[in-house]
């Protein structure tokens, strides 16, 4: 999909995670990123505690993150946390 110029919806954590609840982000993302030379475009969901009594849903948009130079699980971990920090921040 990401090949051909499409995109992919990816829990960072390797899962949905409740609100206000948090989970370690996994090397995952870095990894697909990185072998489809795709960026990471950071994306929060506002309001899905409430949903569907609060709809529509508010949906936060940042900036897109650049592959990682590097498939190593290190490199790919800290990519991960550095996807789920802009996350977080929007």
């Amino acid at each position: 999909m990401l090949e051909k110029g499409g995109c992919l919806y990816l829990a960072p954590e390797g899962t949905r995670v409740k609100p206000g609840e948090t989970r370690a982000p996994k090397p995952g993302v870095a990894f697909l990123s990185f072998r489809a030379k795709a960026p990471v475009v950071p994306l929060r969901l506002v309001g899905t505690a409430e949903f569907p009594a609060r709809f529509p849903l508010e949906t936060r948009i940042g900036t897109p993150i650049a592959p990682p130079e590097s498939e190593d699980r290190a490199a790919g971990l800290a990519y991960a946390k550095t996807v789920m920090e802009r996350i977080y921040a929007l």
